[in-house]
Formats: C-alpha cells, sequence, structure tokens
C-alpha cells in the first residue's frame, strides 16, 4: 500500500520514467514563515531539508574598540576557586594607574591617556564585580556560620 500524499503536495510526474509506468514524485512547498525564518536576522541552515534557524551576529567593525585584558578579569574568575582573589581583584580599585614617560613608550601623552582611561574603565568594571563577589560570598559564609552556631545551640 504507498503513501497517500498530504493536501498541500502536488503530484509531478518525473521526467526520467516512461509515461505508461506509474512512478509519481511528490513535491512538497516549503512554508514561506520557515523559509525566511521567524526573525530578520536568521537564516535557514543546512541542506538537509530542517528548517533549523541561527542567529547570525555580524562581526565586529574594525573601528570598534574591544575590552582589554586586565588583572580584575582574571582575579573574578580564579575566586571561584579561592575566594581570596575576589579581595585582591577589588583593591585594584585603590591602585591609580600612571603614565609612562613617552621616550620609554614611544606613545605621546594623549595616546596615553586614551589608553589609561580604556584600561581603568575595564579595570573598574571587573574589580566592582570583585567586590560584589566578595560581599555575596561573605554575606553566605555568615549566614551559614550563624545558622550552624544557632543549630548546635538548640541540640
Amino acid at each position: 500500500m504507498s503513501p497517500r500524499p498530504s493536501s498541500s503536495a502536488a503530484p509531478v510526474s518525473r521526467p526520467d520514467t516512461h509515461p505508461s509506468e506509474n512512478h509519481i514524485a511528490i513535491r512538497r512547498e516549503p512554508s514561506p514563515s520557515l523559509a525566511l525564518g521567524p526573525n530578520p536576522g536568521t537564516h535557514q541552515v543546512g541542506s538537509s531539508g530542517r528548517n533549523d534557524t541561527t542567529t547570525v551576529e555580524p562581526p565586529p567593525a574594525f573601528g570598534e574598540k574591544q575590552s582589554p585584558e586586565v588583572m580584575p578579569k582574571a582575579f573574578f574568575f580564579y575566586g571561584f576557586v579561592m575566594p581570596l582573589f575576589w579581595l585582591l581583584g577589588a583593591l585594584v580599585l585603590t591602585v591609580k594607574l600612571r603614565a609612562i614617560p613617552p621616550e620609554v613608550c614611544g606613545k605621546t601623552v594623549e595616546e596615553q591617556a586614551d589608553m589609561l582611561q580604556l584600561l581603568r574603565q575595564a579595570e573598574e568594571k571587573w574589580a566592582y564585580r570583585c567586590l560584589g563577589a566578595l560581599v555575596a560570598f561573605l554575606l553566605v559564609a555568615a549566614v551559614v556560620s550563624i545558622s550552624v552556631v544557632v543549630a548546635k545551640g538548640l541540640s
């Protein structure tokens, strides 16, 4: 018994078969909403006939400034292994960046000022994250220790 085509499928004769043979190919029309993707920033992926969509992010422009790598960022991630690193990352807020003499680094004072401003913004962002993580860790540690003391006092 042959499968019945759905109502939206139209039977199409195959050109490579003889008209006397009863071979019929089924051509299905893709749904327009799936072929275009649900959002303007999506496109159809793969040639397997599946209607998978994925969001495509445009590459960064050459003029965009990326956030520089700074020590407090590493301290933040290492703090999950040893919370003392969060304290070190938060202490960066107390340190002031100083410019290097132009004859040593080969950059003008204006270029150094721009670079120091970018570095300081990135350092402050990650240092405040370290401070927040440290405060949260200390609050959780205080609640746990108070709970343990109270539980032992009741027994």
